[in-house]
């Protein structure tokens, strides 16, 4: 099976309609199974446990729960008594942020999701996505293992159903070299491992194929560390706009067929099924 297990509607709004310009593509891309995973600092009540105030003034939505999760199931079912060939599944990405994980653990179990994907996109105060300016001065392989030290963190929590685009830090292409290449496949091994321990799943993303270091997420020396362990994955698009999804998902199975994998795990009310890896 296709599935795309990581797709945001926020630029457009939680609308049915703006939910289905995405899964019209996602259908003409292939797509059996898709999850619509909308970033929680986008909803009023989920905002505070990224702690970081100005980020969400600045690019949050002020959704509201109820009206999102209300919004995919009814649209899950409908799909589902029209016939139409594909499962919408229900879910968020959340960010990794170890000061307010325990309330924000009690907040999500509260929700009746199918999934939640943990992602990692700051260090501390740094944003390491929001330009590649932002990593001028800094040192790159402590990046790398700072990054890994989270996202091994937030894989042991248990609090994640997949670790969102587990090898993010690599964006913009600056990780060259034996330092960063050590670090690199040491916070990979680490990742793996506490993926492996909670039976956390990872994600390989079509969207780095869309950024500047013009590779999946993760690097297949990574994926195949996880294969070997046993780790489950799932496949994504990470789309912003409904051009993306499904954008990329040939390449990110034949990626994970590469590593070994021949199946590929979705989700229904967080519970986890394995399925047959791609068409």
């Amino acid at each position: 099976m296709i599935v795309d297990y990581h797709v945001h509607l926020e630029r457009a709004g939680i609308a049915p309609g703006n939910a289905m310009r995405f899964i019209g593509r996602a259908l003409s891309a292939g797509v059996g199974e898709i999850a619509l995973t909308e970033h929680a600092y986008n909803f009023v009540e989920l905002a505070p446990f990224l702690q970081r105030p100005d980020y969400v003034a600045r690019h949050g939505h002020g959704f509201r729960l109820d009206d999102y999760m209300g919004m995919v199931r009814s649209l899950s079912r409908e799909l589902e008594d029209r016939g139409v060939p594909i499962k919408v599944r229900l879910g968020l990405e959340v960010d990794y942020v170890p000061e307010s994980l325990e309330e924000l653990a009690a907040a999500l179990a509260a929700l009746d999701l199918d999934l939640v994907i943990g992602s990692v996109h700051w260090i501390g105060d740094w944003g390491i996505d929001l330009g590649p300016d932002t990593w001028e001065g800094r040192d790159r392989a402590q990046a790398c293992r700072d990054y890994f030290r989270l996202a091994a963190e937030a894989a042991a929590s248990g609090v994640f159903s997949i670790i969102g685009h587990p090898d993010l830090v690599k964006i913009y292409g600056f990780l060259s070299g034996d330092e960063c290449r050590e670090a690199l496949y040491e916070g990979g091994r680490q990742l793996v491992e506490a993926a492996r321990e909670t039976g956390t799943c990872l994600e390989v993303s079509s969207a780095g194929l869309r950024r500047p270091v013009g590779e999946i997420y993760p690097g297949l020396e990574l994926l195949r560390m996880a294969h070997a362990a046993g780790v489950r994955i799932t496949t994504a698009s990470d789309a912003h706009e409904p051009e993306e999804c499904g954008l990329g998902l040939d390449q990110a199975v034949s990626w994970a067929r590469r590593a070994g994998y021949e199946d590929v795990a979705t989700f229904s009310e967080r519970r986890l099924t394995v399925r047959p890896l791609g068409a």
